[in-house]
């Protein structure tokens, strides 16, 4: 004869201490859940209002952290065939420089110094694109990231990033 052996009581089937104190437990995760949810945006809209109370007395601070008025300056187009094997597909874009409008005047002065090398490295740079390269945004966007840094450091060697961000009017390929 196989007897069973015996069963231990569980959660479920004993009433007292271990099932109160569950739900006392859920209870205190629960006011304290629902106290934080208040708690947690007071504290940061104070944070906010002191920011603002700052900026009020110190308005010279709030003005230096605001950029200046954003310049576009045409920088040109270009038609670069795609490293496609048979070099049937080609890029046209037309690039727009954004700048600060205290910074257009040297930018100007920097562009009619250094185009021809801009040029040629845009060249080379985009002739080494494939067709899956350049398709949608993120290969565009990486693309006009590339090219932003690419021209900050050959345009301004000490290191400032006067060019802001790289606009393509034009970015087509046929």
């Amino acid at each position: 004869m196989v007897r069973n052996p015996p069963r231990m009581p569980n959660a479920a089937t004993v009433s007292g201490k271990g099932a109160t104190g569950r739900w006392i437990l859920l209870a205190v995760f629960g006011a304290a859940a629902a106290g934080s949810g208040f708690v947690v945006p007071q504290f940061l809209l104070l944070t906010v209002g002191q920011k603002a109370a700052a900026q009020s007395v110190n308005p010279d601070a709030a003005r230096q952290s605001v950029p200046s008025h954003a310049v576009f300056v045409p920088f040109g187009e270009l038609v670069v065939n795609l490293a496609e094997e048979r070099l049937t597909r080609y890029l046209h874009v037309n690039i727009t420089l954004q700048v600060d409008s205290a910074d257009e005047q040297n930018l100007h002065a920097m562009l009619a110094a250094k185009k021809t090398i801009l040029r040629n490295w845009l060249i080379s740079y985009l002739s080494d694109k494939s067709l899956g390269d350049v398709r949608g945004a993120a290969g565009m966007n990486r693309a006009r990231r590339e090219i932003q840094d690419q021209f900050n450091n050959v345009l301004f060697a000490e290191g400032t990033e006067i060019v802001r961000d790289v606009l393509f009017e034009e970015f087509s390929v046929r």
